[in-house]
């Protein structure tokens, strides 16, 4: 995620964004399937549908953000 909010002006995420993003990947990290299943193979203790809607909110402005990135500096033209 640095290197998409690096660049000034020409950066793909903007602070909050990064900071959004980071925090999905650390909830992605805790609730990735394949580690549950080997940490709790009785079910997981601590379910938080709330992180899930956090995720596809955070998912939806990152994806906005390239999407307009792309926009603005389509294939072939760097940015400055």
């Amino acid at each position: 995620m640095r290197s998409a909010a690096a660049g000034g002006d020409s950066a793909i995420l903007d602070a909050s964004a990064q900071l959004r993003a980071d925090g999905l990947l650390r909830i992605r990290q805790r609730i990735h399937a394949g580690r549950m299943l080997s940490n709790y193979p009785g079910g997981p203790p601590d379910l938080r549908p709330e992180e899930a809607r956090e995720g596809r909110e955070t998912a939806d402005v990152v994806v906005r953000r390239v999407l307009n990135w792309l926009q603005k500096y389509p294939p072939g033209n760097n940015p400055p």
